[in-house]
């Protein structure tokens, strides 16, 4: 916890703020809690304003595949991004060495192509 100011303390009513982004829509919304001393509000308010929406979309729907990271390299996204979203998404990938020969004629750089095959094995 921070807060802005003099060395002073801070007083209640304390806020907490949660910046959110939908992963599928990259939709970006906050939340703002408000309670007193007591830290036990701060579960009350998460259950009462949160809720998690089940999957529409099947596990293999919603993962990475080899056309995705394709269409992500043709749109001139840096390889660095591209790997931190295969290392932190579901993915689905074909790495047979027919699937690896068409994304190096894809042009998908040899460290994204790791990367793939490292995230096949997890």
């Amino acid at each position: 916890m921070y807060w802005t100011g003099s060395n002073r303390k801070p007083q209640p009513p304390f806020r907490v703020f949660f910046f959110l982004t939908d992963p599928h829509t990259q939709k970006e919304e906050h939340v703002t809690f408000a309670f007193s001393s007591g830290a036990e509000k701060i579960k009350e308010e998460l259950a009462s304003t949160t809720t998690v929406a089940p999957s529409s979309q099947s596990n293999a729907q919603s993962s990475l595949r080899n056309s995705d990271v394709v269409g992500l390299v043709k749109a001139g996204i840096g390889q660095e991004i591209i790997i931190a979203k295969i290392k932190n998404a579901s993915c689905s990938f074909d790495t047979s060495p027919a699937a690896l020969k068409e994304l190096k004629d894809k042009g998908v750089p040899d460290s994204v192509v790791l990367t793939m095959i490292q995230a096949t094995k997890n």
